[in-house]
């Protein structure tokens, strides 16, 4: 039988070649984006992490370029091609494993008007889904499908449905639920789209403060969804975004090369091995579990699977938590080596779960990865497990194992006040015994004195002691403030200790106080303000104050309607007054018809000899009603313009 399927498979091959087709992909996971590359050409890349820098790499999937402009790609798991539309021609092509192009028709029910540069295949693999992009202002406006299993290619399409403008440079299905997401660029957030109505939902997701496009999307095995776009303020597509398809939220996780004229798509649809180990910081003769977690985006159960695992010779697995896939324990408990044959994987993600106990004289960093195999040969054939908690692709799981150590702080420690100290000695597996009677981890200290613990392992042990004394740490800024606008005033703080501490004013208008590190600043705020002070003995211990400060706003201007400039020492000048000596940016003084008698700038008020005397051009003018125009400035910067009139009496 495998004989024949073996001779099958080579046929099939032989008739694409023959046909001009290109081989196709296999499914493991993959991320791929067609780029620009030339005049008219696009080429198309496998996206990858740097295993070094965890930047992001385009690596080429052949050295030249697939021939034609191309954008809107998605794969297809029925048959493991890429399909693409030509931006020029708007013919549909299929490209292969060697990354070549094979044009197969014009869609000629496609709107030569729209560009399409968003798409995605269907999780059954019949349609190719396509935003067309039109109108002023731009916007995704209508969903075209393209059926695949009908080689005339029929195009159908339906109209968008959205509250507000929306424009999306890609769309991505979910692998395990099958929901069409799409990254809105108008209002800059993740969005979902109804392939079957077109309502696409603008309100379930936060808006991104983080990204501004999104031109390509890629969901992994475990339905993690990942973009290549634009950050904010950054007017090129060079970052790789992580968006929670949960809660919206869209966190940048590396960047890599320019991306221009690009289009990305993945083949989720198969089954991947993720492996974690908890805690990631272990001691000697203590347990750890390993996770085993496998995701069958493949849409169809993966019979006669096998997990193996060889695991460092001083590890021992002491129990199988859990395996909901059954199948044979050949190797487990009591050696270093799972295998489990014959399991059977359903679509969906689950876990085997196994308890290993550490040697006595395992020390240092063990990495290991474990090995899916029996897969089919559209997926792989095997998968190795990856380390979740990196970027990186396919990466060992990290143990670190560390002596027992102890450690309270070999000088005294501080108990703050009234405050509670936190001794915590917590080490995964071990025993307690502190000097108090407790066996917990944690100790909450609320009086000073000697405290001690010893913490056991299987193989070890470890012990420490340590003098809590009390130190206080107290300020106080007295009673609460009220100045006039322009006043100052000294600030006061009562300290204790009286000497030794770090000191820190908060000045919410950055400039209103003379120092922020000393005792007694002074203070000019033009509003109302809350001053922080706060005091740190370097030792842990801070205490801080507040003390707020209510500005009065003083105005207006007193004006006398007339003076006698006569040279009797009295009333002889016209001049400006108020409650205080504001700045009078300017003074002007007209007569009957209009002509400028007396002109002051930048002057003050309430200052006589600055005034006008009655005079202009030396002589004294006749007894007369005379108009004035002032410009009055207060400390706050507030503009006040002011007019009347005075008359000369002699």
């Amino acid at each position: 039988m495998q004989a024949t399927i073996t001779k099958l498979l080579t046929f099939l091959a032989c008739l694409l070649a023959f046909s001009g087709f290109s081989q196709p992909f296999s499914c493991g996971g993959d991320f791929y984006m067609v780029l620009a590359n030339g005049a008219g050409n696009s080429q198309l890349y496998n996206v990858n992490i740097d295993p070094l820098t965890e930047a992001v790499l385009f690596n080429p999937v052949s050295g030249a370029g697939t021939g034609q402009r191309l954008n809107a790609i998605g794969y297809r798991q029925t048959d493991n091609y890429i399909y693409a539309i030509n931006q020029q021609s708007f013919e549909l092509s299929r490209i292969g494993a060697d990354g070549n192009a094979t044009a197969l028709t014009t869609l000629l029910d496609l709107d030569f008007n729209a560009g399409y540069y968003a798409a995605d295949i269907t999780p059954d693999g019949q349609y190719m889904v396509l935003l067309a992009a039109s109108g002023n202002p731009l916007g995704s406006r209508e969903i075209a499908f393209v059926d695949l299993s009908d080689p005339n290619y029929p195009v159908t399409s339906i109209p968008v449905v959205s509250n507000a403008n929306f424009y999306s440079t890609d769309i991505a299905f979910d692998p395990l639920s099958g929901i069409l997401y799409g990254f809105d660029r108008l209002s800059k957030r993740l969005v979902t789209i109804d392939p079957v109505t077109g309502v696409v939902d603008l309100e379930t997701y936060p808006v991104s403060g983080v990204a501004t496009t999104m031109g390509a999307l890629f969901f992994d095995a475990f339905g993690r969804l990942y973009g290549y776009g634009d950050e904010v303020q950054d007017y090129e597509s060079r970052t790789l975004f992580r968006l929670d398809t949960q809660n919206g939220e869209i966190t940048e996780v590396s960047t890599g090369p320019v991306a221009t004229e690009k289009d990305g798509c993945s083949c989720p649809y198969t089954v991947r091995l993720e492996k974690t180990v908890n805690p990631e910081l272990a001691l000697p003769c203590t347990e750890v579990e390993y996770a085993f977690q496998i995701s069958n985006a493949s849409a169809v159960n993966q019979n006669d699977i096998v997990l193996f695992d060889e695991m460092p010779s001083l590890f021992t697995i002491t129990e199988i938590v859990s395996n909901p896939y059954g199948g044979t324990v050949t190797s487990g408990v009591g050696t270093n080596i799972l295998t489990i044959e014959g399991m059977v994987v359903p679509p969906g993600i689950d876990s085997v779960v196994v308890k290993v106990e550490i040697g006595s004289s395992a020390l240092g960093v063990y990495a290991n990865q474990a090995t899916l195999s029996g897969l089919p040969m559209s997926l792989g054939e095997e998968t190795i497990s990856d380390n979740p908690k990196t970027l990186k692709s396919m990466d060992s799981t990290l143990l670190e194992i560390i002596p027992l150590v102890v450690d309270l702080e070999k000088d005294s420690v501080p108990l703050c006040g009234n405050d509670e100290l936190l001794l915590d000695v917590t080490t995964h597996g071990a025993t307690y015994q502190w000097s108090n009677g407790s066996t917990e981890p944690t100790q909450e200290i609320v009086t000073p004195g000697w405290y001690s613990v010893t913490v056991s392992t299987p193989c070890d042990i470890d012990s420490d002691s340590v003098w809590v004394t009390e130190v206080a740490v107290s300020l106080e800024l007295g009673e609460d403030l009220e100045i006039t606008q322009g006043d100052q005033v000294q600030l006061e703080s009562i300290l204790s200790p009286a000497n030794g501490l770090s000191l820190l004013w908060t000045d919410p208008f950055g400039n209103s106080l003379s120092c922020l590190d000393c005792e007694e600043p002074i203070a000019q705020p033009l509003e109302d303000v809350t001053y922080i002070l706060q005091a740190d003995n370097g030792l842990g211990c801070i205490a801080s104050d507040d003390i707020r400060i209510r500005v009065i706003k003083l105005r207006g201007v007193y004006a006398p309607n007339a003076f006698s400039p006569n040279g009797d020492g009295s009333n002889d000048y016209f001049f400006l007054q108020g409650p205080r000596d504001f700045d009078l940016k300017e003074f002007r003084i007209f007569n009957r018809w209009g002509a400028q008698v007396f002109e002051a700038q930048n002057i003050v008020l309430n200052d006589e000899l600055a005034g006008w005397d009655g005079f202009f051009k030396g002589k004294a003018l006749n007894p007369d009603v005379f108009a004035w125009y002032a410009i009055v400035e207060y400390p706050d910067g507030e503009l006040e313009m002011l007019e009347g009139d005075v008359l000369i009496w002699r």
